[in-house]
């Protein structure tokens, strides 16, 4: 999502971590790494994961990034405002839950034909 934006003119990061590497940025790695910490979280103290993920979500999109907005890490072009971040980290969520989602599926064991002994 976040090279999407990038691409699209919405965005842009002016200091890059790899500058060889335009697209990698302190989303990139931070981003994914917090909703999975929040995940794990969520499963194993028996927490709505939709709830504290959309929490987290709200806290990059309203807090971070006025923060690197602020010192200059981060610049939005047009009409996109914090709200449309939001959002975004909302879809990304989303995305990565139905993907986990349908690994859960794959992952069933499936009846054994040695269990019919």
């Amino acid at each position: 999502m976040d090279l999407y934006g990038i691409n699209r003119g919405y965005w842009h990061y002016p200091y890059q971590i790899i500058p060889a590497l335009p697209s990698i940025s302190l989303d990139t790695s931070m981003v994914p790494v917090a909703f999975m910490l929040i995940y794990q979280w969520t499963l194993n103290n028996h927490k709505n994961y939709y709830l504290y993920a959309i929490i987290t979500a709200a806290i990059f999109a309203f807090i971070l990034k006025p923060i690197l907005v602020s010192t200059g890490l981060f610049r939005m072009y047009g009409e996109i405002n914090y709200f449309h971040l939001f959002f975004g980290y909302v879809f990304v969520l989303l995305i990565a839950k139905v993907i986990t989602w349908l690994f859960h599926i794959l992952h069933k064991p499936k009846f054994s034909t040695q269990n019919r002994e």
